[in-house]
């Protein structure tokens, strides 16, 4: 009996290190990742102020000398990033892997590093989807999911569905208010009657970021 006991817990024990194991190491990845993710995220950024503040012809010609130099960097740099997430993915698959790369793709489709930019909004689209199911009440994935259609340009009853998702898990959180506010409030504005129509029974959510 003793023998059978101390066979338990060896085993146990190494089920348990092979876990922590494979976790540490996913983890290890995903931080690899995010260091990348950051770094897309900065050049997005820089991207649109510099679109903003080009000037003249001159400054034109050195912003597109520029952008070429760095979207090979940020071509390698996404490589990086799916790569890293993608090893993580595979040792575990962790709602916050799985949003990192939906982030990515989303990051590859601003910064013009894809050549299917419509395909890779639907990989992005799954994987949030896919984190719903992991985690339903999580306001920020709906959030994303209602961007994700913004981008796609599909402005129907499931993008209005996440808007809404979103509104009640976390209406307060200001990632969803930031959505609310630039997506609900275009679709109110907008010249297209069926986009008004879309967004007219939410309008109390709209006026609930308002008056904050």
């Amino acid at each position: 009996m003793d023998n059978l006991f101390k066979t338990i817990i060896i085993i146990a024990l190494i089920t348990g290190a092979t876990f922590a194991g494979k976790h540490g190491m996913a983890n290890y990845y995903f931080k690899q990742a995010e260091h990348q993710l950051t770094y897309l995220q900065g050049q997005k950024a820089n991207t649109e102020q510099q679109t903003v503040e080009s000037t003249g012809q001159e400054s034109a010609s050195l912003e597109s000398i520029s952008q070429k130099n760095n979207s090979q960097i940020n071509l390698e740099v996404y490589n990086q990033a799916i790569g890293y997430i993608d090893d993580a993915l595979n040792l575990h698959r962790n709602p916050q892997y799985i949003e990192a790369k939906a982030q990515t793709f989303e990051i590859a489709v601003r910064l013009n590093l894809t050549n299917n930019k419509s395909a890779t909004l639907l990989q992005a689209k799954a994987l949030y989807l896919e984190s719903t199911e992991l985690r339903p009440t999580w306001p920020v994935t709906w959030a994303s999911l209602a961007l994700i259609k913004w981008h796609m340009q599909e402005f129907d009853a499931e993008m209005i569905q996440y808007l809404d998702n979103a509104f009640t898990f976390g209406k307060n959180r200001v990632e969803v208010k930031n959505i609310w506010q630039q997506l609900g409030q275009a679709l109110s504005n907008s010249s297209n009657p069926a986009h008004r129509e879309l967004i007219k029974p939410h309008l109390n959510k709209l006026n609930y970021y308002k008056q904050k």
